[in-house]
């Protein structure tokens, strides 16, 4: 198994886990990642029109990573990147859509910014031991 898909792997089992620890450990619900659909129906329909390239680096995540998406390319070249925020997504939205935002461009690597807007629920606990 190569580097990348053995590091994609592994944080996929840790967002899983943390997101599993964090459902059972709080009554909040989480939100519909639904609503999102269209946004990411529009990322498909940009890739028919111009196909991106295999082996780049996606970036994805909520709205800090979404509002860079149109100059994301520019400001890290020569490095070949695919933008894909969206949103004010949680975790969890970005668990719903890796398939679809990530994983289906078979990237070298992918640079999840995810946090600020869970930080602020009660389902995500930080504990010190």
């Amino acid at each position: 198994m190569n580097t990348a898909r053995s590091l994609t792997i592994m944080l996929l089992a840790t967002c899983l886990a943390q997101l599993s620890y964090a459902q059972q450990s709080s009554p909040q619900q989480l939100p519909d990642p639904a609503r999102y659909e269209e946004t990411i129906l529009n990322f498909e329909r940009q890739d028919r029109l111009d196909p991106p390239p295999e082996g780049a680096i996606v970036l994805t995540g909520s709205s800090s990573i979404a509002r860079w998406n149109n100059q994301a390319e520019a400001a890290l070249s020569p490095l070949t990147v695919i933008p894909r925020g969206f949103g004010g997504s949680v975790m969890n939205d970005l668990l719903y859509y890796l398939d679809r935002v990530a994983l289906t461009y078979k990237p070298r690597a992918i640079l999840i910014y995810e946090g600020d807007n869970d930080s602020g629920r009660d389902f995500i606990q930080i504990q010190w031991l």
